[in-house]
């Protein structure tokens, strides 16, 4: 297997906050894909079924942020079938 990902992704956690490991799968995976190389689109989100306007209010802003930086994805896309 090859040690680094000619890759660029986003990521987005749900957890419960209650939790001790509050989107811990989500972190696990960020910091595997950061040590193979790949280009983090931004920084983490992570939903809280717990929060006072539920996970969906913080996936809106995660979705703006994926709306705002959709040329740069598509470019990547472009550039990388």
């Amino acid at each position: 297997m090859a040690n680094t990902l000619d890759v660029s992704c986003a990521l987005y956690g749900l957890g419960d906050s209650s939790y001790e490991k509050f989107c811990y799968a989500g972190k696990m995976l960020g910091r595997r894909l950061a040590g193979l190389g790949a280009e983090m689109l931004g920084e983490p989100m992570w939903g809280d079924e717990r929060a006072p306007n539920g996970w969906a209010a913080s996936y809106r802003v995660s979705n703006k942020l994926t709306t705002q930086n959709r040329g740069h994805i598509r470019a990547l896309v472009a550039t990388n079938p």
